[in-house]
Parts: structure tokens; sequence; C-alpha cells
């Protein structure tokens, strides 16, 4: 028996055992050539090796159907990429919030508070919390008062802690 006609009676043995057209079962036994070229080298006969390679398929079929569809993130760029390889492992990380004030193209950046924090959710929280010139901004001013951005970002990690190169009026807070 030649490799090709051994390769179509496994076919017909994976179409007939799991009740599948044809070439289904060619598509089945095409996703497994490892198994195949084991099975062929050890001279295994069309059933067994029908047999592994539907148990195998199965098996990969529930490892898929266990682990979650990986989560769409945006790209990374420069420092930004950087940022997150620093704190990747790292219990507390350091978050940069802005204080926005408008909407769309009149979107003002106010103020970058840096919060030390486990999570994006934690920082922009505890900066809501903790922003102590929130009632005199709101009190000194008529127009809609600044809102904090609800995406905060991880600290570059370049720089010492605590400190923007952004700006000339940079400065390093007091933890």
């Amino acid at each position: 028996m030649k490799y090709f006609e051994w390769e179509g009676a496994v076919i017909e043995a994976v179409a007939e055992s799991m009740a599948i057209s044809h070439s289904d079962a060619a598509g089945v036994v095409e996703a497994q050539p490892f198994y195949m070229q084991q099975s062929w080298g050890k001279g295994m006969d069309a059933q067994l090796t029908a047999a592994k390679v539907i148990e195998v398929a199965q098996e990969q079929a529930e490892e898929r159907a266990i682990a979650p569809a990986p989560k769409q993130e945006r790209m990374l760029f420069g420092d930004e990429a950087d940022a997150h390889a620093f704190w990747k492992d790292k219990e507390f990380k350091v978050f940069a919030v802005d204080l926005v004030q408008g909407n769309g193209k009149k979107r003002k950046v106010i103020r970058t508070m840096y919060v030390r924090s486990r999570t994006a959710r934690g920082a922009a929280e505890c900066a809501k919390a903790n922003d102590w010139s929130a009632s005199i901004n709101c009190a000194a001013s008529s127009r809609r008062s600044p809102w904090y951005s609800s995406t905060p970002r991880i600290a570059r990690s370049r720089l010492p802690l605590g400190v923007s190169g952004s700006s000339a009026s940079s400065r390093a807070l007091a933890w």
C-alpha cells in the first residue's frame, strides 16, 4: 500500500466514525501531519490512525474552547511600550491621570496627577478622590467643571519616579 492510498483510507475512516463529509474529514486529517507521519512510519493501519487523529483533534478543540479569545488591545509605540514592559511584573504601578476640560477638538489637559495603584481604574478613582483643587476650580470658574480621563496611562519609566518631562513646570511628587 502506498502513502496516498493509506491516507485516503484514514480519511474514509475518520469520515465514517465522525459522520462527516469526505472534505471535512480530509481537513481533520490534514490538520494532524505529525500524527499521520508518525503512524505511517510505525506501520499502523488506517483504523488505528483515524482513532488517534480524532482523539488529538478533539483534545485540541477542547483546549480552544477553554482558552478565551485574546483581548484586542491598542498598539503601543515608543516610550509607552517601554513603560508597559517596565511596569508589567510590578504589583503597584504609577499611572498618569489627566484632568481634562472640554470635548472633541476643544479638549484640553489642565493637569496630570501621578498615582500609584494596582489598576488603572483604581488610579482614576484615587486621583478623583484626592484632587484638592477640584473644589477651588469649580468655585472659581463659571464654566463646566473639568473631569478626569477615564483611561489613565502608565507613567514612563525612563524619568525619575513622579517627574514628568512634558512641560517646563514639571516637579517631583511628594509621596
